[in-house]
């Protein structure tokens, strides 16, 4: 029984050792995020290890990133020459027609971030460093992880400090009500 041993190009060695680094690098983030997390860091340094972590580290030129809290707010931005502050994100984001947005058309990945089809995020992004399509995917896959880890920790903060605040007034109603 003749058994082909598979042979390996240099080039093919590279490759391999490429993607483990790409993989090792992807697992170092999720790491640091999560760890970010569970320290209980404030909403704006997990939007900065984010930040960094597009930029820096994934070479992401153009990012922007709104979040709802009470109202929208623009927690990213780099890259580009507008500011987004007045930015109406309920007209311009909200329900969009991705092919005939004036707004999308700078960046290349609009990706939103949805519970319950309730718009929490909006991350728009251009300028992603890759390989080959394969690998395109893959970090845009990626990427959609981590913005999904970020933003629902920073809406899962959001939430517990709303309702610490509705129990502190209602004890101080409760306290109200006996005198």
């Amino acid at each position: 029984m003749d058994e082909k041993i598979p042979t390996f190009t240099s080039n093919t060695v590279a490759q391999l050792e490429q993607q483990l680094q790409a993989k090792q690098f992807e697992i170092n983030s999720l790491l640091e995020v999560t760890q970010s997390i569970n320290s209980n860091l404030s909403s704006e340094k997990l939007f900065k290890i984010y930040e960094f972590t597009l930029r820096g580290q994934l070479g992401v030129e153009k990012a922007v990133v709104f979040f709802k809290d009470d109202d929208w707010k623009c927690v990213c931005n780099y890259g580009t020459k507008k500011t987004f502050l007045d930015f109406d994100v309920e007209k311009n984001l909200v329900g969009i027609d991705k092919t005939n947005s004036e707004i999308l058309k700078e960046f290349e990945l609009f990706i939103p971030v949805l519970h319950k089809e309730k718009p929490l995020a909006f991350v728009l992004l251009s300028g992603v460093k890759i390989d080959s399509e394969k690998s395109k995917a893959e970090r845009i896959k990626f990427i959609q992880t981590i913005t999904n880890i970020i933003v629902v920790a920073v809406e899962n903060k959001r939430l517990f400090k709303r309702q610490l605040e509705q129990e502190a007034m209602k004890k101080e109603m409760e306290l109200a009500a006996q005198m």
